[in-house]
Order: structure tokens, then C-alpha cells, then sequence
């Protein structure tokens, strides 16, 4: 999360939203794919990114939050 942290400070420096929705869909969909590839299902897939991802969203959000 120390990553999501240095994003969000990223994004604040340069006035970046932190949810991009098509960046996030090709993020996923690229991991789905490979996923599959190892067996893994779509559903797990999904669910592992969008667990992460919302933690990377709360921890750029303190960032964007803080003066």
C-alpha cells in the first residue's frame, strides 16, 4: 500500500482523479485474462482486484485528504 500512498500522492501533486474507470477496466480485464490462463476464475479474479483496489482507493484518498 506504501505503492497506492506515492499514486495518490502522484495524483494530488498533478491534479489526477484517483478512480480512472477505463484505466481500472483494462487493469482487470488484462488480469482476468491472464487468470484464466492459470486456471484461476473470473470471479476470483474479480473479487482479488476489487478488494485491492478499494484498499488502494481509501489509502490515496487519506493522501488526496491530507494539507
Amino acid at each position: 500500500m506504501k505503492i497506492a500512498e506515492k499514486i495518490g500522492a502522484y495524483k494530488k501533486e498533478n491534479n489526477i482523479t484517483i478512480l480512472q474507470t477505463n484505466r481500472w477496466n483494462e487493469i482487470l480485464e488484462r488480469n482476468i485474462v491472464k487468470g484464466d490462463k492459470l486456471g484461476l476464475s473470473k470471479d476470483f479474479i474479480q473479487k482479488y482486484f476489487d478488494a485491492v483496489h478499494l484498499e488502494s482507493i481509501n489509502r490515496q484518498n487519506k493522501v488526496m485528504n491530507e494539507q
